[in-house]
């Protein structure tokens, strides 16, 4: 990019990266507080019953959000990286892959806010696929 600084060195890397490290952690913390409340449910689940429908569906939609947010910060940041990015051995590229791949489980698939909304929304839903 005409540089001689790293990418580092590169004041707007440097703020893009700060960025994202929030947008991490919030979305991290939302994850692990929707996870810490599932959790404290299944404990209390009896035999032969399951994890209330609006329980699973909450811990859904941080998964999906958390995947989200993740491969929307690797998009950011590979493309500051600029032609350096491309290459395979670069560490943006397998990172950008990844968390893009990701996108696409059924459990963080898109159609996961369609269905959590349903919900959310009180429409009748498959509770089955939540």
């Amino acid at each position: 990019q005409g540089s001689k600084k790293t990418l580092a060195e590169r004041q707007t890397i440097q703020a893009a990266f700060a960025e994202a490290e929030a947008k991490w952690r919030a979305a991290r913390a939302y994850m692990m507080a929707e996870l810490d409340e599932t959790w404290s449910v299944a404990r209390d689940v009896k035999p032969g019953e399951g994890i209330p429908v609006e329980r699973r569906a909450a811990l859904r939609m941080a998964c999906t959000h958390m995947t989200r947010t993740g491969a929307d910060i690797c998009r950011a940041l590979y493309d500051l990286g600029g032609g350096a990015a491309l290459f395979e051995a670069s560490d943006l590229q397998r990172r950008f892959r990844d968390s893009h791949a990701m996108t696409q489980h059924i459990v963080t698939a898109p159609a996961t806010w369609e269905l959590t909304g349903r919900l959310l929304l009180d429409l009748p839903t498959e509770a089955g696929m939540v």
